[in-house]
């Protein structure tokens, strides 16, 4: 079957709604894979005592992703995963990072769940733009609906999580110079367009719905009309048979007269048998 664009059959998604939906959710999902692969949901410079040359203090610049961080010291930058720092941070005794890494632990996972989500709504905004597809459009508008409000969801509270991190660590460590977290924006950014697609076509469809409800409640006289007609035919067919009635009765009464004038003419008179015997 081919893909050819025409206007859907709900008159409030034209073929202009089809494309902006479908770009919005694959920009969004840019947005958020690019947060995904990034490092730069932390980032702040620490000052640390050179081992060689004491009281030499050197900066070491900190950018920290949803999965690895990276460390640059003197020029030379290092990349390193949650898992292995966290191994490094046990062979050291430092058992307080385990809380750390749970939370590292978690907000990977509502995030990779919400790019799933966000790449199911990413399909399901394709079919809109196929003609073969327009009969299922309110079931795609409720899968869209569905999915990127869940991604939105999923995508802001890791988010907050991190921001509130953020927060939190400006207060404690105020000998740290922090820059602003680019990669929360962006992810932010796109959370917020997955969320905003999902309310839209949730809009779509309760409008649709609506002007199905109206078009049927216009058309429920015409449905009356095959009752009235069979009702009318029934109350014909009663009249015809009170009429065909009557006219038997006049019939009778007319064969009477005519069987009482007949006897007149011959002079036979009918009487009771009474009088006869008297």
């Amino acid at each position: 079957m081919g893909c050819e664009m025409t206007i859907p059959k709900c008159k409030f998604f034209s073929p202009l709604l089809s494309v902006a939906s479908l770009g919005v959710a694959l920009f969004a999902l840019l947005l958020q894979t690019i947060a995904f692969v990034s490092h730069g949901w932390a980032i702040w410079t620490e000052f640390e005592n050179e081992k060689e040359v004491p009281g030499n203090y050197i900066s070491v610049e900190n950018s920290v992703g949803l999965w690895y961080s990276v460390v640059c010291k003197t020029g030379k930058c290092e990349a390193i995963s949650h898992l292995d720092g966290y191994m490094e941070s046990l062979a050291k005794g430092l058992h307080h990072r385990e809380v750390q890494y749970s939370l590292r632990i978690w907000s990977q996972t509502l995030y990779t769940l919400g790019m799933v989500c966000s790449l199911v709504t990413s399909v399901l905004s394709v079919p809109s733009l196929c003609q073969s597809y327009h009969r299922h459009l309110k079931r795609l508008s409720i899968g869209v609906s569905v999915f990127g409000c869940v991604s939105c969801c999923l995508t802001v509270a890791v988010i907050a999580n991190w921001g509130a991190e953020q927060v939190a660590s400006r207060v404690y460590h105020q000998d740290m110079i922090f820059s602003f977290p680019w990669s929360l924006l962006v992810g932010g950014i796109g959370g917020a367009l997955m969320g905003t697609l999902g309310v839209f076509h949730l809009i779509v469809l309760c409008r649709t719905l609506e002007t199905h409800v109206e078009r049927r409640d216009s058309e429920m006289p015409n449905v009356y009309i095959p009752l009235m007609t069979q009702v009318s035919t029934t109350s014909r067919f009663s009249a015809n048979s009170n009429t065909n009635s009557e006219s038997v009765r006049n019939d009778n009464v007319y064969n009477r007269g005519l069987s009482t004038g007949s006897n007149s003419n011959t002079g036979t008179i009918t009487q009771p048998p009474d009088i006869l015997e008297s």
